[in-house]
């Protein structure tokens, strides 16, 4: 098992504990988000650490060492290589259709006036994702064309 999976787990550990002495000491609106950072940040510290010393005793190895080679022969598999392209395409386009109805829906609402604050602010938030996530696309794109 590799070192960096302990270091993690430590590290979540240690922003789990920051966040739990700022909602003690602290008294501000963003306590529930801090709680729920503890919760989080704990939990998957805590599964880190456990998984790091369960697959480093000597009788796991064996193990461990089928698990890995099983891991690296689906990872390097062309026909799961092509499925993992062609769902993050579907869900790109599923998202970007998403995004085009709701910006639709709050124009709707916001020329109706139906809390028309509220669907103002949530147009433009969803017309910045949609320009975000086209431009992210096309650089993601031409950065590992260059890199291949």
């Amino acid at each position: 098992m590799k070192k960096q999976t302990l270091y993690g787990g430590i590290i979540y550990i240690i922003i789990a504990i920051i966040s739990l002495i700022l909602v003690i000491w602290f008294d501000f609106r963003l306590e529930p988000l801090l709680c729920g950072a503890v919760g989080a940040f704990g939990a998957i510290g805590i599964r880190q650490i456990y998984k790091y010393i369960y697959w480093s005793k000597p009788e796991n190895q064996g193990k461990y060492e089928k698990m890995a080679r099983q891991e690296k022969i689906e990872l390097n598999d062309e026909r799961k290589i092509m499925i993992r392209h062609k769902s993050a395409y579907i869900v790109n386009f599923i998202m970007n259709l998403s995004f085009w109805v709701l910006v639709i829906i709050f124009s709707v609402c916001s020329l109706l006036e139906i809390g028309s604050s509220l669907t103002s602010v949530l147009m433009a938030v969803f017309s910045v994702l949609i320009i975000f996530q086209i431009v992210l696309g096309e650089i993601v794109y031409n950065f590992i064309e260059r890199k291949c």
